[in-house]
């Protein structure tokens, strides 16, 4: 291995981890199959230098440091009642002259002298006031060659300034007193008058630049709307430097918790919403990347606000909140029955609940919309039984407990071969309708009258009540639920199945369904029945098709092998890779084989984004290799590797 410039060889280290961290620029190694070598070089730190002053109170000395330039700007600022003398040690080009200049290729040393000021000063000294104020004013020496940037009123002491030159043009020097490198675009100068001008000077390239900047930057917003910069929403793949009149292409990450909102211009303006963006060069540009930050809306309710209330952390107590509230945010709630009642449940229909029956609610990372709903009851709760006479000529909905209900709806179906006659019992609104309500206030036993259809008497010699029992089973219980199971007369009955995490619902089977393939359905019950609740695995990959026994086939990322809720798989020609999705085109792949992420996405494919090394490979799927590309020099060329 041999260093070039300003670099020493550190080591060499190897994937098969047959040495460790040989520090010999020279290796012999045994051939073997997958072996990849790699020379690690370290930067070699240029020289540094060290300042004094002499005496230590008689003033300041700037340009201690590593070493900048060929010659490292120095200067010494003298305090009030002393003066300059001269400078002691060597490579200094002017030894007299507070501001010069060092030469040195190894760490030097070196001391400025002052004196006491003398009866008459020499006023090409400065003298350092600390209280003081300077205004500050910067110069192009031609604005059409460039510009400068740090002008204004400043206190006594240093401040950066910086000088941009336009294309075809280059920064040459800052002309005036003070400047900590005169010979750097972005730099600084020290105050110490209370007028300073400074003046950057430009010419004209002998070369014409044939390529322009890319300056990439990203603007996040947090989920109240505001610009922060506390929170990265995200990073923009691309490169930084193109030809003119090419058509580079950039893409939009979002990060966990964020979405990308789009590509703005300088006014902040939208101009595309795509996270790919494509547009053609002409001039150095700033592409901004708009990220926000995910918001949900969650609200919590108690089912009357005069039997209970909610409690949530950090909020108070409420019967009811609306918040809107960020990505990953924690949520405790905690359900509290008024005096008399009981806490039953928490209920919603659009979260799952893992334990609804726990007055003590906790969501930890906040990830949708939830609605959610304390329900309490009275305790000890009000009973109603409803009798049925003849036993056999019907039934009824709405006995059991209860909490106190002014119109309490209760329901008399028939049998075949009866009629619904009559209600009897207190506070039944209408006792001649088979549908009515009554005053639950109290513990009550009520009774429903049928008679003998006459038109059609029932038939004795059946021993069927009209009712049928439905099971409704999971195929697996460790993939998914079902729940429907019941007591039902016949026709149509609502079934649902809820697929566990890392599985989907499949369809139903064991008779007719309204919608087969889905787990919100209804089942025609005509028969004591049992149906089941099927569900699969659910491929990381979206819209894979799965092939069996955990094989599933990507139409972009190809086959692959995955075992429930892992990410690592099983590539048929990458080999082991750990995937994290983006969205359902894009993703992140840890490669075992190369140690590295990488970024890949359906209109990408074979092509991959190396994180690390900031550039792009390419798969040849029928050699199974791996070729980098190296960016395109000044010449707009570039040129594919192998890897």
């Amino acid at each position: 291995a041999f260093a070039i410039g300003d670099f020493a060889f550190e080591k060499w280290s190897s994937n098969l981890q047959f040495f460790t961290g040989d520090s010999s620029s020279l290796l012999s190694v045994s051939p073997e199959n997958g072996l990849r070598i790699v020379a690690h070089f370290k930067a070699i730190p240029p020289p540094f230098l060290e300042i004094y002053s002499s005496p230590q109170n008689g003033g300041m000395v700037f340009g201690s440091g590593f070493r900048v330039n060929t010659l490292h700007p120095i200067f010494a600022a003298p305090y009030a009642g002393f003066e300059f003398s001269h400078w002691v040690g060597a490579g200094v080009s002017d030894p007299s002259r507070y501001e010069t200049h060092i030469s040195f290729d190894e760490n030097t040393t070196i001391t400025a002298v002052f004196r006491n000021e003398t009866i008459d000063p020499d006023t090409g000294n400065p003298v350092i006031d600390e209280n003081g104020t300077a205004v500050l004013t910067l110069w192009s020496s031609n604005s059409d060659h460039g510009g400068v940037t740090g002008s204004g009123t400043f206190g006594y002491g240093w401040t950066n300034i910086s000088a941009l030159a336009k294309i075809g043009y280059h920064f040459v020097r800052w002309e005036g007193d003070y400047v900590s490198d005169p010979f750097s675009e972005n730099t600084q100068v020290y105050l110490t008058t209370d007028s300073v001008e400074l003046t950057a000077l430009f010419e004209e390239s002998q070369t014409v630049q044939n390529y322009a900047i890319v300056s990439q930057k990203v603007t996040t917003f947090d989920y109240t709307g505001s610009i922060t910069s506390n929170l990265t929403g995200g990073n923009i793949i691309g490169g930084t430097s193109f030809s003119f009149g090419s058509s580079p292409t950039f893409h939009a990450l979002a990060n966990t918790g964020y979405k990308f909102v789009g590509w703005a211009d300088s006014q902040g303006e939208i101009l595309e919403t795509s996270s790919k963006y494509t547009f053609i060069i002409n001039d150095n540009i700033i592409i901004n990347a708009i990220f926000e930050e995910l918001s949900f809306e969650v609200v919590v309710k108690s089912s009357l606000s005069e039997i209970g209330s909610v409690r949530w952390d950090g909020k108070g107590e409420s019967h009811t909140f609306t918040q809107t509230l960020p990505y990953g945010e924690k949520i405790n709630l905690y359900a509290l029955p008024h005096q008399g009642y009981g806490f039953m449940q928490w209920t919603s229909v659009d979260f799952q609940l893992q334990s609804p029956e726990n007055p003590v609610l906790t969501i930890n990372g906040l990830n949708q919309n939830i609605e959610l709903n304390a329900t309490f009851s009275q305790d000890p709760p009000l009973f109603l039984n409803i009798q049925i006479t003849p036993e056999t000529a019907g039934w009824a909905i709405g006995n059991g407990a209860y909490d106190y209900k002014s119109s309490h709806l209760i329901f008399a179906k028939t049998n075949p071969g009866y009629l619904f006659s009559h209600w009897s019992g207190d506070g039944i609104q209408n006792p001649l309708g088979a549908n009515t309500s009554i005053l639950l206030d109290q513990n009550k036993s009520v009774t429903a009258y049928f008679v003998e259809d006459p038109d059609n008497p029932p038939e004795y010699d059946k021993e069927s009540s009209g009712l049928y029992n439905l099971l409704v089973i999971s195929s697996n219980s460790e993939q998914g639920i079902a729940a429907g199971s019941g007591v039902y007369s016949s026709g149509w009955v609502g079934v649902y199945a809820q697929a566990n995490e890392g599985y989907l619902f499949d369809q139903w089977t064991g008779g007719e369904f309204s919608e087969t393939a889905s787990s919100n359905s209804q089942y025609r019950l005509s028969d004591d029945s049992i149906i089941t609740a099927n569900f699969k695995v659910q491929p990381i990959i979206p819209d894979s098709v799965e092939l069996g026994s955990g094989w599933m086939l990507s139409e972009w990322l190809g086959t692959y092998w995955m075992q429930p809720n892992q990410k690592w798989v099983y590539h048929s020609t990458l080999g082991w890779i750990y995937l994290h999705l983006i969205d359902n085109q894009d993703l992140w792949i840890w490669s075992d084989r190369l140690s590295t992420w990488m970024w890949t996405g359906k209109a990408l494919k074979p092509y991959f984004f190396l994180y690390e090394q900031g550039s792009w490979i390419y798969f040849n799927y029928s050699t199974s290799k791996y070729y980098l590309y190296k960016d395109a020099n000044i010449n707009n060329q570039g040129e594919w590797f192998s890897y």
